[in-house]
Formats: C-alpha cells, sequence, structure tokens
C-alpha cells in the first residue's frame, strides 16, 4: 500500500488544513482510495452506525487492554 509516509499524508492533511471542515472523512484520491493526494471521501455505508463504532473501541480496548474514555476523550 505504499510508505509509511504516504499513509500518514491524509490524516495529516485532515488535521491541518484550513480547507477540512469537522465531520468529513478524508482519504487518498486514487483508485479505491488506496493511494493518491488526499481528498474529501465518502464513508462506506453503515461507517458511521454508532452501534459499530461502540462495538469496534469495545474490542480495541479488549485487545489493547487500554482504556479509553469516549465521552472525556481520553485513554484512562
Amino acid at each position: 500500500m505504499g510508505s509509511a509516509e504516504g499513509a500518514a499524508w491524509p490524516s495529516l492533511y485532515a488535521a491541518t488544513s484550513l480547507y477540512v471542515r469537522s465531520g468529513r472523512f478524508i482519504g487518498p484520491a486514487g483508485r479505491d482510495q488506496t493511494s493518491g493526494t488526499p481528498e474529501r471521501a465518502r464513508l462506506r455505508a453503515g461507517a458511521d452506525d454508532p452501534a459499530e463504532g461502540r462495538r469496534l473501541w469495545a474490542a480495541s480496548e479488549q485487545l489493547t487492554g487500554v482504556p479509553f474514555d469516549l465521552e472525556g476523550g481520553a485513554a484512562a
């Protein structure tokens, strides 16, 4: 999929660009969003499902052993 720098580019762009608004998804513009210049991208169906998000956070906490306070916004 490319270099670590290339993989970090969309996140860095989303965090620092004056043109990105909160709540938008930024990803690579290339084929299947696997490479290319960062741009606004569409979320796949169901990717913004709150129940699925809670399930994934719970699995992440269990697998990493690091609890995360979603309400407070910090690792516990």
